[in-house]
């Protein structure tokens, strides 16, 4: 029993100094208490409120709950440093408009000017917020806010799913109701509840307590729920929001939440994908740049288009090893690939290809010729071969060659070095 009565005791002080510090913190000063009451010479009910103010240009504010027709005497005290000589004007409103005013003396033996207005509390009409003031420098004001007492649920909004069960509950604090009533918002108006409305409604009201039980939920108890706390002077009432959705509703955000996921799924592969298309050619590009002086011919058929692989296959110009390399790449992966090998060859292209341009040379070049074939006055050899293209629609026939495929004539110059 100790800890939980250690625990409430830790919950009322800290509730207590966070509510401390909110007042001190506000434009305004705060207070409520239970309203004091007594029996006047004629045994009516009497209801007394004083607020002590102190010269402060922040109002101080009190709360006044009523429950029972009353007569209600509000009071304000106004302490100040230094007594005043001439009468101070006090003045009393409700809800912003002057309802009394009249002239005050300072109370010499009491030391504060002081100010009462009295009413009769009957119905919700005489609720309000009164506020006395004094016409001092600065200007002092106290307000009182005379109400019935209201009721408060736990949450203003529900939302629940078709078939489910719902408990609205109300609250009424230290206060009870002579009853409680449940309503409904049909069409803009107020339908009452009650256990022999409907199977589906059953209400539960006990002292400061109600509560109104729905079950197996459908989408048309969809709307307001208004429950009233019945005093002798008025009622307080509540409104409380009732959603209830579809079964397909509710999966709606799981819905949601899957098809994001295969999004950036879909979106993440997409991306690796697009990656692996651009790194897989920049390697083969690199492996076809740095063979260039073994292979020149498989380098120069490598690069063709992708379309043209089965032929140049089927007539051994294109070796199996590059044609499984270049399966499953894109085309523009392919002529980026082969634009690159084109440049590497255009900048080595000094290395294998040269002409002599002194006596000296050509002259080795002649007798090497000469000793090789019996060739006179030979400087170099050009070589040709067949390339297969993809021939002009207009003109397909001139370009199929004596081996049956359509092709473009390619030549070399070559030496005998």
């Amino acid at each position: 029993m100790t800890g939980p009565l250690v625990k409430q005791a830790l919950s009322a002080v800290f509730l207590i100094v966070s509510f401390r510090c909110q007042v001190e913190s506000g434009h305004s000063h705060y207070a409520t208490s239970a309203p004091k009451m007594y029996m006047d010479d004629g045994n009516h009910l009497l209801v007394a409120e004083t607020i002590h103010l102190s010269g402060s240009s922040r109002p101080t504010l009190m709360t006044v709950n009523i429950t029972k027709a009353t007569k209600i005497v509000l009071s304000c005290n106004l302490t100040l440093p230094v007594a005043q000589q001439s009468p101070i004007t006090g003045t009393w409103g409700k809800d912003g408009n002057e309802i009394d005013k009249r002239d005050i003396d300072f109370d010499q033996k009491a030391g504060y000017l002081s100010q009462k207005y009295e009413f009769d509390f009957q119905n919700g009409s005489d609720a309000g917020n009164y506020s006395c003031f004094f016409d001092t420098n600065p200007k002092s004001e106290g307000r009182f806010e005379v109400q019935i007492p209201p009721i408060w649920t736990k949450n203003e909004k529900e939302t629940r799913s078709d078939g489910d069960h719902v408990n609205l509950t109300c609250n009424s604090g230290q206060y009870i109701p002579l009853y409680w009533i449940w309503s409904k918002e049909v069409e803009g108006s107020k339908v009452i509840l009650s256990n022999e409305t409907e199977d589906q409604f059953y209400i539960h009201s006990n002292g400061n307590k109600s509560s109104l039980l729905i079950k197996s939920l459908i989408m048309d108890n969809t709307t307001y729920y208004h429950c009233d706390a019945v005093y002798e002077v008025g009622f307080s009432g509540l409104r409380i929001h009732l959603k209830v959705n579809s079964l397909v509703a509710a999966l709606i955000p799981f819905l949601c939440i899957v098809a994001e996921v295969l999004v950036l799924v879909i979106f993440i592969l997409a991306c690796e994908r697009k990656m692996k298309q651009k790194e897989v050619p920049a390697d083969i590009c690199s492996l076809l740049q740095q063979g260039l002086q073994k292979s020149w011919w498989t380098l120069l058929t490598s690069g063709c288009q992708s379309h043209h692989r089965p032929q140049l296959l089927r007539l051994g110009l294109l070796s199996r090893d590059l044609q499984q390399t270049f399966r499953g790449i894109s085309q523009s992966a392919t002529h980026r690939c082969i634009t690159q090998v084109i440049d590497a060859m255009f900048h080595k292209s000094a290395i294998c290809i040269n002409f002599a341009t002194d006596e000296a040379s050509i002259t080795e070049r002649v007798l090497s010729f000469v000793d090789l074939a019996d060739f006179p006055l030979v400087q170099g050899i050009i070589d040709c071969t067949h390339v297969a293209i993809t021939a002009p629609p207009d003109h397909q026939g001139v370009f199929v060659n004596h081996k049956g495929f359509r092709s473009s004539m390619r030549s070399s110059p070559a030496t005998i070095k």
